[in-house]
Formats: C-alpha cells, sequence, structure tokens
C-alpha cells in the first residue's frame, strides 16, 4: 500500500484551486474517493490557508491521476 499526499497552501496553488478542495463538509470529495477503486483509503484536512489530501493505494501513479482529474473538476 502507498501513500499519496496532495498539499497546497496559500503560496503553493491560487485559490481558485484551493477551493476546489476546501469544505466544511468532507463527505461528498472523500465519498468520490474512495468510491474509485484506485483508492483505499482518504483523508482530508481543510483550514483557511491550506488543504490536504491523503490517500492510500496499491498504486501511487495512478492514485496520482485520479487526485489531478479531480482537481480539474468542480467538487
Amino acid at each position: 500500500m502507498k501513500i499519496v499526499l496532495l498539499g497546497m497552501n496559500h503560496r503553493t496553488a491560487p485559490i481558485e484551486i484551493r477551493e476546489r478542495f476546501a469544505t466544511d463538509h468532507s463527505g461528498p470529495l472523500l465519498r468520490k474517493l474512495v468510491d474509485r477503486p484506485e483508492i483505499a483509503e482518504a483523508a482530508l484536512i481543510s483550514t483557511c490557508n491550506r488543504v490536504e489530501v491523503v490517500i492510500t493505494a496499491e498504486n501511487a501513479d495512478v492514485a496520482q491521476h485520479v487526485l489531478h482529474d479531480l482537481s480539474l473538476i468542480h467538487i
């Protein structure tokens, strides 16, 4: 099992990207992640200036593509 971390803050990503992951209710985003067969587990940490998504998966490269795909759509 591999651990993949997507982390961003006010210095590394524009607000438009951070807002796609930032939420008071992480359930819908986490459900979208764990519903994917490539993702085993997911956790979301969201504060006013940073967002981190941590997932576990068998294949880290595929998991990174899933995170990338989700960052391109509005959740």
